[in-house]
């Protein structure tokens, strides 16, 4: 594994001796293998691999990691509504889930994405609170099945979604990377 690939791995703890970690493997499912040299042939896969190792991965590698806990797994799919934050704006992104469970800076959002904020707003609240009365909002991730489910999914507005596997979270070509990953993990 070259410098920069470990240092990646390494800096989530997700990798603690690289010596048998399959990154061949996983750079071809990301479609980066023949970039190693020079990730800027590829930006957006590179940037994918990266955002899944740094921001995505590491919640379910946490999680199957404490087999003796009963942890709760979700998934943003809410986006951004501050059209004045124009990188991220009409996406998810890192630490959205804050702007909605806070509800901070509601006169930024555009009046016409109101509604749909609220929405959000009392989805992640009400999910929040309940956690924080001993009251479980959604059932915890099932670490026996392989399923990696369920996952509740905050959407846009009012109602989220329940998903049974990880699949059904994110794709199968995703799911697929993800699990090389954490299985990977496993070995190492």
């Amino acid at each position: 594994m070259d410098r920069t690939s470990l240092s990646l791995f390494g800096s989530n703890g997700s990798v603690a001796d690289a010596s048998n970690f399959p990154l061949s493997e996983i750079v071809s499912a990301y479609g980066i293998k023949e970039t190693l040299d020079t990730p800027a042939a590829a930006v957006t896969q590179w940037a994918e691999f990266m955002a899944d190792v740094a921001f995505r991965v590491p919640p379910l590698h946490v999680t199957l990691a404490h087999r003796t806990s009963n942890v709760l797994v979700y998934n943003i799919e809410a986006t951004n509504p501050y059209p004045n934050w124009t990188s991220s704006y009409g996406r998810a992104n890192h630490a959205i889930h804050d702007l909605f469970l806070f509800n901070t800076a509601e006169d930024h959002v555009a009046s016409a994405l109101r509604e749909g904020y609220h929405g959000t707003v009392v989805q992640i609240q009400s999910a929040w609170l309940s956690f924080c009365h001993a009251i479980k909002p959604w059932e915890p991730l099932n670490r026996d099945d392989g399923s990696l489910g369920p996952i509740f999914t905050f959407h846009n507005g009012p109602a989220g979604s329940f998903d049974q596997t990880l699949e059904d979270v994110v794709g199968k070509q995703t799911a697929t990377r993800w699990r090389n990953i954490l299985e990977s993990e496993a070995t190492v």
